[in-house]
């Protein structure tokens, strides 16, 4: 056993590389054809993906938007951007679709294992990074178009600045971290919750070890409010609270139909029972 141990340690990088290797291999097989066709939300995306590059607007006119309207509830736009750069250098395909899913999950699995490594040891970061390869949801989600799915490799990337930003102590690596968690809230409506939970627990721990100070948390937040704050007048502007707002760059879109109302607590009943549904008796969705 512990001659095991002493190989694994010597060969650690070596064999995080293996497990990349397996990953990339999984990712890339059959990428235009595994899943089979095209989600809807996938097809309303290329399609915003592909106005913006031949007119630098949504589907629907809408100058650099940042949110998308899709089919009227909206969509975030990190995706469609990502897709619109791939689209300026390759033509359109089911591939090309899916290529930004795959390369932030590779970037967010290397980064993922130098994290833990360099925090936990390499026996914990080999056995998390193996893991991360291996599940299927994680397969899964890796290798579809959809916006929603940028979420975890886009919060595994900027919670790694983060912690790199506290360990060397640098301002400009605080500024980095809170572009990269400003990026971050445009790949799914939810990280605006998950974010404020996740940066909340984070600053009071980091405080309490005086890890950090309120000078850096300004420096990482400064940036983080400002790519957020587009997204905030989106919010306020669907939901009927704040008049429209003209944007220097970018659109705020007129939604359809808002669907943060879900949230509402007119709808706790409902959404109870769908959840209980979903995780125990039947799927809900109507195909």
């Amino acid at each position: 056993m512990k001659k095991v141990e002493e190989f694994v340690e010597k060969h650690s990088n070596k064999i995080f590389i293996l497990i990349c290797i397996i990953f990339a291999f999984t990712l890339f097989y059959k990428l235009g054809d595994i899943p089979k066709g095209l989600h809807v939300d996938e097809a309303g995306m290329t399609y915003d993906a592909m106005s913006l590059v031949k007119n630098g607007t949504d589907r629907y006119g809408n100058k650099l938007p940042v949110y998308l309207i899709n089919f009227g509830g909206g969509q975030s736009a990190l995706y469609a951007y990502l897709t619109a750069i791939l689209l300026k250098i390759f033509t359109v395909s089911f591939v090309v679709i899916r290529l930004p899913q795959v390369i932030l999950s590779i970037i967010a699995l290397l980064l993922l294992y130098k994290l833990l490594k360099e925090n936990s040891g390499y026996k914990l970061a080999l056995v998390i990074a193996f893991i991360y390869v291996i599940s299927p949801v994680n397969i899964m989600r890796s290798r579809w178009g959809l916006d929603a799915y940028l979420l975890m490799s886009m919060l595994v990337i900027s919670l790694y600045s983060l912690v790199h930003s506290i360990n060397v102590k640098k301002n400009y690596m605080f500024v980095i971290s809170g572009i990269l968690f400003g990026i971050t809230l445009y790949t799914y409506i939810l990280s605006y919750i998950i974010i404020l939970v996740l940066l909340v627990v984070l600053s009071i721990y980091y405080l309490y070890l005086k890890e950090i100070n309120f000078k850096q948390l300004i420096i990482f937040g400064v940036p983080l409010f400002i790519l957020a704050l587009p997204l905030m007048l989106m919010v306020g502007y669907n939901s009927k609270h704040i008049s429209k707002v003209n944007l220097p760059l970018g659109t705020i879109p007129d939604l359809w139909f808002y669907r943060g109302d879900e949230f509402s607590k007119e709808n706790i009943k409902q959404n109870s029972e769908e959840i209980y549904d979903i995780l125990f008796t039947k799927d809900i969705l109507r195909i």
